[in-house]
């Protein structure tokens, strides 16, 4: 659902991807071509400029103002101290996250250090002022990148309000998209929601109705797909004759199938096993012999066993030469 204004008549798009997270300000640049084909032609990573950078700007103002109003406080010795750290960290996340609601936070952490309480303002403006550095480095390296038909915007950090009065100023504000309507998926969510999606077509998981996904979309995303299930089960027994001890592969199982099953062979006589085919009514034919297998090392063994849509049976033991049937 992305309405980013492009250019008609124009055989490929150029569309500009900003990442912008605690880790790093990442910067993709993605070619689509009027076939359809998309391709990344440049790529850039800038961890300097990353979330967790903007958090540690804030904890060192906290600190610097609580050590101000404390006075007892050397300063610098708060950032010294690993909880009271850990304590600022969280605090500067929380505040950040409440500037997009308020122009002043107030921090407060009981007993930050020595047993003295942290009480202290933080204003919008001031904050906006320490990333002075951060905006101007992220704004320089977007305007290198180029030009683009369109931009998609993900990342916590570009929820910032002045991080948004940038991106407006820096692409006009219809090429901007950012998944704010309540139809559009967000560009966080998109890869898992894709994943979701595409597994579901697999084992033939429907989508609820009640989900926030356009039923016009979903007949182009989810297509039935035939799967063969196996029609009877193998198994293993000691003895001819014996019910099966062990199941290798199970009645229903979608084809073509693996499985590696560790078998306990205390029970089996002459080193001497019967391979099963049990079928739904309960009954069983012998199908071939594993014989002559090395138990002397240990007292189980490991059957891998696979079976295709042609109805071959392919088993090794112990990562032996495979037998096919």
């Amino acid at each position: 659902n992305t309405k980013c204004t492009t250019n008609a008549t124009a055989t490929t798009r150029n569309v500009m991807i900003v990442d912008w997270g605690a880790s790093a300000l990442s910067v993709s640049h993605l070619r689509i071509t009027s076939a359809g084909m998309a391709s990344i032609q440049n790529h850039i990573s800038e961890s300097s400029l990353s979330g967790k950078y903007i958090v540690t700007l804030l904890t060192q103002h906290i600190a610097e103002l609580f050590e101000r109003k404390a006075r007892c406080i050397p300063r610098g010795e708060t950032l010294q101290n690993k909880k009271a750290r850990a304590k600022l960290e969280v605090a500067a996340e929380d505040a950040i996250r409440s500037f997009g609601f308020s122009p002043k936070v107030t921090v407060t952490i009981d007993g930050l250090i020595d047993g003295i309480d942290c009480h202290v303002d933080v204003m919008l403006a001031r904050f906006e002022m320490l990333l002075g550095n951060v905006l101007r480095s992220a704004e320089m390296k977007l305007k290198a990148f180029g030009t683009f038909d369109s931009v998609i915007g993900a990342g916590s950090v570009l929820k910032m309000k002045c991080v948004e009065r940038m991106m407006d100023r820096l692409y006009p504000k219809g090429q901007v998209w950012r998944g704010e309507s309540s139809n559009d998926v967000p560009p966080d969510e998109a890869i898992a929601i894709g994943c979701a999606m595409y597994g579901s077509t697999h084992f033939n998981i429907g989508i609820d109705e009640n989900d926030d996904i356009d039923t016009n979309e979903k007949g182009s995303v989810l297509a039935d797909e035939e799967v063969l299930l196996c029609p009877i089960g193998i198994g293993l027994s000691y003895q001819e004759g014996d019910p099966a001890a062990t199941i290798l592969i199970e009645s229903g199982s979608a084809l073509p199938v693996h499985s590696t099953t560790v078998v306990d062979v205390t029970g089996t006589s002459n080193n001497t096993m019967c391979l099963v085919q049990v079928t739904h009514d309960g009954s069983e034919k012998v199908i071939g012999r594993i014989e002559n297998f090395d138990s002397s090392s240990s007292k189980e063994v490991e059957i891998i066993t696979e079976l295709s849509v042609e109805g071959k049976l392919s088993v090794s033991v112990n990562g032996g030469p495979t037998c096919t049937i």
